[in-house]
């Protein structure tokens, strides 16, 4: 099984519920990798219930205790015959009072208690359950910040991850105003990890990262395709256009999945075309075509860049520019 860990950026009425975790069916020894959603803003997302027959649930002394309600984001996943059957997933809740959101500016994920949060989950499945070689992440909207920041400070740990309708914040000094290339550690943590962002080419509702991935990539060979994808009505597709770099010296690509706004599939949508166009995610996460679970499955850590349990937390911030 593969896991999975998910952000998002609803604000949650009840204190103290740390994550929701669901699990599909296990064979007795599988060993199961661990992938991580961030969930976006919409807070009436947050009313669907779910319904998955199989709950791993983890309480302690943190209050790490799943919620009786989630958001969509849960419920397209859950629905996901190929992810639901092979994954964890694991949903940390959104709260100031849990300390995973704090404030810069603005509310985001805070990155490294997401990882403490992310890690005692893995602690607590242990390795006959989990394969830490197949760590992943993905995220929506302020969770796709989310997601980016966990793969500016851990992606050595991770095997990809996928942001899908936002973009990298560049939190502290990660990558400086005077500097044409982020802090070399964040450079080379991205160079190493597999990198699939999913957006809506007319979607800056959360920002967008198709400047900051051209930049990243301008010195990497492109290749690029348009494809037509499955919509949210039947019988209504999206155009996406697919691009994917590859660095001369090896590493891993980088990838855009850009769909060409503003968006048609949901004529039956209630929202305004700027927020049905940041909806990204109602596309990506329920169609197996779309291709999220195949990026994952193609991709693992090597031992060398393993988590393992007893590995000391470590917040990495961006102070400094020179390497320590």
């Amino acid at each position: 099984m593969v896991p999975i860990l998910g952000l998002s950026d609803l604000t949650s009425k009840d204190a103290g519920r740390y994550c929701k975790t669901v699990g599909g069916s296990m064979d007795a020894g599988m060993a199961t990798s661990l992938m991580g959603t961030m969930p976006g803003a919409s807070s009436f997302l947050q009313e669907i219930p779910v319904d998955v027959p199989q709950w791993f649930l983890f309480c302690s002394e943190m209050a790490m205790l799943v919620a009786s309600k989630t958001c969509l984001l849960m419920h397209a996943i859950g629905v996901t015959k190929a992810i639901r059957s092979q994954c964890y997933l694991v949903v940390p809740d959104p709260t100031y009072e849990s300390g995973l959101v704090c404030w810069r500016r603005k509310p985001e994920w805070d990155g490294a208690v997401v990882w403490e949060v992310f890690t005692e989950v893995l602690t607590r499945l242990g390795a006959d359950r989990v394969n830490f070689a197949k760590l992943y992440a993905t995220g929506i909207s302020m969770g796709a910040a989310g997601v980016w920041d966990l793969a500016i400070r851990y992606g050595d740990f991770l095997a990809a991850v996928a942001p899908i309708a936002g973009r990298c914040l560049w939190p502290e000094n990660s990558w400086p105003m005077n500097s044409p290339t982020p802090h070399p550690k964040v450079s080379q943590r991205l160079q190493q990890l597999p990198l699939r962002a999913y957006q809506t080419n007319t979607d800056r509702y959360a920002d967008n990262p198709s400047e900051d991935l051209e930049w990243l990539c301008k010195d990497c060979t492109e290749m690029a395709c348009e494809r037509d994808l499955p919509g949210v009505e039947a019988g209504k597709y999206c155009r996406v256009k697919q691009r994917v770099w590859q660095r001369s010296g090896g590493g891993a690509s980088m990838e855009l999945w850009s769909a060409q706004g503003p968006l048609e599939d949901w004529p039956s949508c209630h929202l305004s075309q700027r927020f049905n166009d940041h909806l990204l995610w109602f596309r990506v996460y329920p169609n197996e075509e779309w291709g999220l679970g195949a990026f994952f499955q193609q991709h693992s850590t090597s031992r060398d860049r393993q988590w393992r349990p007893g590995l000391p937390l470590d917040p990495r911030s961006f102070e400094q520019r020179a390497d320590t």
